[in-house]
């Protein structure tokens, strides 16, 4: 990958060796955005999709000194060494999708033109993986225009629905066959989820495995023997709640009860577990899956979370 010089800086890759200098850009930054799912930042340093935009620690100051001089927050002492203005990790995990992982931006006035230098970088090494689009989940952080302006489009939206346990009754089925699940699963469940979703949609099987390991429950369901669905929460905010993170079910197997028997289970076990409520979130245009959860009394809350994309053409 080629280095870039940016009128505010020199956009690089990021090594091992900016650990530090990361870590305090993301605790000082003005715009910060982390969708890592079940990785950590770090776990994607060193690949040609994290690169940081490096500044002279001086032309930094007195950038600083001219943004904070009304609030008092300009610093005054500069050491001629380097510091990084802002970082943007993205990673794909499977192709052909991949997702803006990591952005931070140390300066609001910095942040559009810092984003696009360094997205301008690591597309072609997108491009050269094979993948063909890149997903950016907004929480309302990053202003539309920027995004639009990146050429990245609104496609969908995440929603986020709540269920009080207390307020229903919650039985076993004894279809489908429900057991637990093993990490030798994870293959078939990675099949499943090519099988069901988009591109943008997909979790690996190493994401799987990752999920495995930290999930408070994680569920298989069986159809003549045959893994049909699966389901996989962690615990919510605090020791009283638990969030349904994935709920998959096979295209050949939807439609038969496997999602409903799945989520029975999982609210059974939340139970057992001392949960009092549990959250999930689903895409907005996932019409069957809010069918699902409003017939088992979920209530939807107020609000979203927008889903941008940008279409990898060769």
């Amino acid at each position: 990958m080629e280095l870039a010089n940016s009128r505010k800086g020199r956009i690089r890759r990021a090594s091992r060796e900016d650990a530090g200098e990361i870590g305090r850009l993301l605790s000082v930054a003005t715009m910060r955005h982390l969708h890592s799912d079940w990785h950590l930042p770090v776990d994607w340093l060193g690949t040609p999709g994290f690169v940081v935009c490096e500044r002279e620690r001086a032309d930094s100051i007195a950038d600083g000194i001219a943004d904070g001089i009304a609030d008092g927050t300009a610093d005054s002492t500069a050491d001629g060494a380097k510091e990084l203005a802002a970082c943007l990790a993205v990673g794909a995990d499977p192709p052909p999708a991949a997702w803006v992982r990591v952005a931070a931006v140390k300066r609001r006035a910095d942040a559009e033109r810092c984003l696009g230098e360094m997205l301008h970088l690591v597309l072609p090494w997108l491009r050269d993986s094979g993948v063909s689009i890149l997903g950016w989940l907004d929480n309302g952080t990053w202003p539309e225009p920027w995004l639009a302006r990146l050429g990245l489009r609104k496609v969908n939206g995440i929603i986020t629905y709540r269920l009080d346990l207390s307020t229903v009754e919650i039985t076993s089925r004894p279809f489908p066959a429900i057991r637990p699940a093993t990490a030798a699963d994870m293959a078939r469940l990675a099949e499943i989820e090519r099988a069901a979703f988009d591109p943008l949609w997909r979790h690996s099987q190493h994401g799987l495995l990752m999920a495995f390991r930290e999930a408070m429950s994680f569920d298989v369901a069986e159809v003549d023997g045959r893994i049909a669905g699966f389901q996989y929460s962690v615990a919510g905010q605090d020791s009283l709640s638990a969030h349904l993170v994935r709920l998959t079910v096979a295209p050949e197997a939807q439609g038969r009860g496997v999602g409903g028997g799945l989520l029975s289970a999982a609210l059974l076990g939340y139970g057992r577990m001392g949960a009092e409520q549990v959250t999930l979130n689903t895409q907005a245009d996932n019409h069957a899956s809010h069918h699902l959860y409003e017939r088992f009394g979920f209530q939807r809350l107020i609000g979203r979370a927008d889903v941008w994309a940008l279409a990898l053409d060769k």
